[in-house]
């Protein structure tokens, strides 16, 4: 996924004008309805969640602050450097349940690390609806 400065050839901006338009390409590419970035803070092993796009932030509160041992879609993402893929709510819930239980509504989700050769930065998160496969909406 190319970030929008990029496609449309320009210089890209300060921090947080680039990871808005992270999330809102992912958003588009996989017919999101809210997203996020966590990146790793000044605290050793901790992820904060640096910018958040469709939700309101009271909802996120108890995950603004994330050990990267915690059980947890995004800490899991950056631990294993590998996407977690969850389809719909059930596998939410059977797989991370302080999750499906914390947010009310049902949804799907994808948490993406941001990789740069052996460096993890942090990870990108999309939450959608959860009638589809995300496994199909993932880029190859």
């Amino acid at each position: 996924m190319h970030g929008s400065a990029e496609r449309e050839g320009r210089v890209p901006g300060p921090p947080g004008t680039v990871l808005t338009g992270a999330v809102a390409d992912a958003l588009r590419a996989v017919t999101g309805f809210a997203g996020g970035v966590y990146l790793r803070s000044g605290a050793p092993g901790e992820l904060r969640l640096s910018v958040l796009a469709g939700l309101p932030g009271q909802l996120f509160r108890p995950w603004w602050r994330l050990t990267v041992d915690r059980p947890f879609p995004a800490a899991d993402a950056f631990r294993t450097r590998a996407p977690v893929v969850l389809a719909d709510p059930a596998e939410t819930m059977r797989r991370y349940p302080q999750l499906a239980a914390g947010l009310p509504f049902r949804f799907g989700s994808l948490y993406v690390p941001v990789l740069d050769g052996e460096r993890t930065y942090g990870v990108l998160t999309v939450l959608r609806a959860g009638t589809s496969p995300l496994a199909e909406a993932m880029p190859a």
